[in-house]
């Protein structure tokens, strides 16, 4: 795998170990605190739908790479399989909060 799939293969994992973990490190009164919007609080919902858009975002980026050639087909079935499992994660998560 190449330095750049590794960063990238880097980003994503933390960034998906940020979100899931997100909910025990932050101390929210009760899943009441999720419809309610203050001032500068983006209620879960919106988040959960704000990192699907940059997972599809980030899958079509990769598909490109890969289209194009700048990306070998190892590294993009990893990249892509990573992604793809972050995606069924968000629809779950999704869906209990809805």
């Amino acid at each position: 795998m190449s330095v750049g799939g590794y960063l990238l293969l880097i980003f994503f994992s933390a960034f998906a170990l940020l979100i899931i973990l997100q909910p025990l490190l932050s101390r929210r009164e009760s899943a009441q605190g999720d419809f309610k919007v203050e001032f500068g609080e983006v209620p879960l919902v919106q988040q959960l739908a704000q990192e699907r858009e940059a997972v599809l975002q980030a899958l079509r980026d990769l598909e490109f790479d890969h289209q194009t050639g700048k990306i070998a087909q190892g590294d993009y079935l990893e990249q892509r399989e990573v992604l793809l499992q972050r995606g069924a994660q968000l629809l779950q998560l999704s869906l209990i909060h809805i």
